[in-house]
């Protein structure tokens, strides 16, 4: 095969923090522009903080295994689903293959996964979104000079709100995979142990300062933040101003955007916008976590271009919710320990930005 080189390629990320729209973005790119969106690798934080040390240089027979099997349990089931390589929808000869041709270095493999997955779908660009990237895009900026990132921001109350009320809405092949029910229930366990309203929103606060000084450092053109908000409101205008950023000729169709992962919609293939999703967090949450969300906030709020509501509610009862946040971050932390390359810095990435 001839030998490429990955720097060389235009990918678009989409990331933000959880619950934020990184799916109705990344889906609608990956069905209407050119670009194949790959789900989610977690790769910049987990496979290649785990092998920090062997980047840049061709890996031995067995670190090309172990990645090979990283990527290939991916296309059996979501990252964090327990997914068996074993059970892959792709190659692990081709996929071998191209990261060979890219280098066979370990980046190689997550750019070989992508084009393998392109090539699948007949398309002639990728990309891939994982939301917890945001926090990985120097990295990802320096690895593709040409690439460019996506984020999107939202309310941190509709976050909150979307957070502790998601659970599965479907769009899997159960019936042909029974096994994963429990891997779902499971996940939805995780979920519930990671939900604190103040956690929520410090991920919330350390994501925008991560993509703010993104920005600031690489240029608009290279990191664009989008308002989910505006992207209900008005779809038309937002997504095709994204097309033209990424440098599709494409028009939306708003009518064909599929509905995934919603934490209250089920799982439709031409769902549309929901309109009302920009605000649904006024009637789902009470006034006292909005106080909680806002308190925890501070000035980064108002910098979002969010409005303060200042609900009423007794400093006794804000204090005593301030407080049961140090349990909060220890339950979370260890039901999300298996998903971080390094478990020290990876709290401590986020600490900084969110504290800082």
């Amino acid at each position: 095969m001839e030998q490429l080189n990955f720097r060389e390629e235009h990918p678009i990320f989409v990331c933000g923090t959880s619950r934020s729209g990184t799916n109705l973005m990344s889906s609608t790119l990956r069905e209407q522009t050119e670009y194949c969106l790959c789900g989610e690798t977690h790769y910049f934080d987990d496979l290649r903080v785990r092998m920090v040390d062997r980047l840049g240089v061709e890996l031995d027979d067995a670190e090309k295994k172990v990645c090979e099997d990283y990527f290939l349990a991916l296309t059996h089931r979501p990252y964090g689903h327990q997914g068996d390589p074993e059970c892959a929808r792709m190659s692990r000869t081709e996929l071998r293959e191209t990261a060979d041709a890219l280098g066979g270095c370990v980046d190689a493999f997550f750019v070989a996964f992508c084009m393998v997955q392109m090539k699948a779908d007949g398309m002639s660009l990728w990309g891939e979104k994982t939301p917890r990237h945001v926090f990985r895009i120097d990295d990802i900026l320096e690895l593709f000079p040409n690439g460019k990132v996506i984020y999107m921001l939202r309310d941190p109350r509709g976050v909150v709100a979307s957070y502790r009320d998601w659970k599965n809405q479907g769009g899997f092949d159960l019936e042909a995979d029974p096994d994963h029910i429990k891997i779902l229930e499971e996940e939805e366990q995780r979920t519930r142990q990671s939900y604190h309203p103040a956690i929520i929103t410090l991920l919330w606060k350390a994501a925008l300062r991560a993509a703010l000084n993104a920005r600031e450092t690489h240029g608009a053109e290279r990191v664009k933040i989008i308002q989910y908000e505006e992207l209900c409101t008005d779809p038309d205008r937002i997504f095709n101003d994204v097309f033209k950023w990424v440098g599709s000729t494409n028009t939306i169709d708003v009518d064909k955007l599929t509905v995934q992962n919603s934490s209250y919609e089920s799982y439709e293939q031409k769902g549309g916008v929901k309109t009302g999703a920009a605000t649904r967090w006024k009637q789902k949450l009470s006034p006292r976590e909005i106080a909680l969300i806002e308190c925890v906030c501070g000035s980064s709020l108002t910098e979002a271009g969010y409005e303060r509501m200042n609900p009423s509610v007794s400093r006794i009862k804000l204090g005593a919710d301030l407080l049961s946040t140090t349990p909060a971050l220890v339950r979370a932390t260890m039901a999300n320990a298996s998903r971080s390359g390094n478990l020290p810095k990876y709290i401590l990435r986020r600490a900084r930005l969110a504290f800082g």
